[in-house]
Parts: C-alpha cells; sequence; structure tokens
C-alpha cells in the first residue's frame, strides 16, 4: 500500500489486491484503484480511490488453483497424454506419464508444429486436421511399439472459430496385444478344423498339416503328436 501511495503521489494510476484484518477471523480481501487528479497546471490535486471487496472471487480462485493442481497431479501419474494445439497445429503443452514410455520430455515439443514433428505418421496428422476443421476425432495409434486410444477435440474461441485441439491418449498396447493374440488364436483354431474335416487328405498328412499350424502360431521348430491313454502315453 504505500508503494502505491508514492505511485499516485508522482500521478501514476494504480491497481491492487491486498488483504484487511489478516490476523483476525474475519478477514477480507479488497481491490484497489486509485486515480491522480490533475489541476488545470498539471499539478496533482487529488487522488479519487474505488475498493472492491473481492474475497468470495479470491475464495473462489483458490479453489480452482486447489482442483486444476489436483488435475495436473492426476494427470503426470496417469499412464495417458495430454495435450494442446494452437489453431496452427503447434503445441502449447504435453503432459501425462504416457510419455515417460516414449522417453518424450513434457516440454521437449513445446512451440514446434506437430505436422513436423509427427509428419510421418499419417493417422495423427490427419486426424488433427480433422479436428482443426472442427471435427471430433478418434483414432487407434500404434507408434513406436505402443498402442493408444487417442481423441482429438476441437476447441473454440468467443466467436465460435476452431482456436485449437484438445488432445487424449490412452495407452493400451497390453489390451491391443491381448486381442491380437486372441484373434491369432481364433485364426489358428479355424485353419486347423478346415484342414483336419478335408477329405483329400490322407490322415497322414491331416496329421503334418496340423503340426504345422501348431508349430507356425507357437513359433516353435519342430511339433509332435502323442495319444495318452489311462495316465499312459
Amino acid at each position: 500500500v504505500q508503494t502505491a501511495m508514492e505511485q499516485l503521489s508522482n500521478g501514476s494510476r494504480v491497481e491492487l489486491e491486498y488483504r484487511v484484518n489478516e490476523s483476525e477471523a474475519y478477514s477480507r480481501w479488497v481491490w484497489t484503484e486509485g486515480l491522480p487528479i490533475f489541476n488545470e497546471t498539471g499539478e496533482l490535486q487529488s487522488v479519487v480511490g474505488f475498493n472492491r471487496d473481492i474475497t468470495d472471487m479470491k475464495r473462489l480462485e483458490t479453489e480452482l488453483i486447489g482442483q486444476r493442481d489436483k488435475l495436473a497431479a492426476l494427470t503426470d501419474n496417469a499412464p495417458i497424454i495430454l495435450f494442446e494445439l494452437d489453431d496452427e497445429g503447434t503445441f502449447l503443452q504435453s503432459r501425462g506419464r504416457g510419455l515417460d514410455d516414449l522417453q518424450i520430455d513434457p516440454n521437449q515439443f513445446i512451440g514446434e508444429s506437430i505436422f513436423e514433428v509427427y509428419g510421418d505418421y499419417e493417422v495423427i496428422t490427419d486426424a488433427c486436421r480433422q479436428a482443426l476443421n472442427g471435427e471430433a476425432v478418434r483414432r487407434t495409434v500404434d507408434f513406436e511399439g505402443f498402442v493408444f486410444d487417442a481423441w482429438y477435440q476441437p476447441t473454440y474461441d468467443e466467436t465460435g472459430a476452431v482456436d485449437g485441439v484438445l488432445g487424449v491418449a490412452v495407452t493400451v498396447t497390453d489390451r491391443a496385444r491381448l486381442e491380437a493374440d486372441l484373434m491369432a488364436n481364433n485364426r489358428a483354431l479355424q485353419d486347423l478344423h478346415t484342414r483336419a474335416a478335408r477329405s483329400d487328405l490322407t490322415l497322414s498328412e491331416r496329421i503334418e498339416t496340423m503340426l504345422d499350424i501348431g508349430r507356425e502360431r507357437l513359433d516353435l521348430p519342430y511339433g509332435f503328436l502323442t495319444r495318452i491313454d489311462d495316465g499312459t502315453q
């Protein structure tokens, strides 16, 4: 406050926030604006001040900061990637534990274009172009041995024009691998059934065909077929 009074005495407009009764139970936040008034010769004649109680606004601001910090902590420790682009596709921010898997620093690409950084990955650049054109997009992205379920959501300015993109990519690598294994098993079983039912093959040829399918699916150099009756092979 003392600094503000000195500025006013020098003819400068002042705006500040401060607390009153800070050490007491009834503490309030106050916003003050001070305007110097000059006479016809240019000398400071008086000061006009405007005060407003902003306690509720400051309390809300504190709550919002707390929620933002909690969200940031959750984002930074969850297996996701959160990123924000401007209307030209330039990175404004990126965060999330998913970046650790890719060995990417959160600030590594800030200020760079996503179309240059990931220019070799058409699934990413095409999704960003669609989002910048106002379309919400969801894509499965296979990147550097990891699989992500990615959402690209356009953001808008006060006029309704697209001013950027918010993106979230969730790591689904383990699920994708399990799904791929399940599909491969199903194909192998279907192939076994089809070949075993072929009437144009002899029994030996059917057995050899089934062994070939099993070796290919299990990635083994050889295989054998045996029969067990009452615990005896």
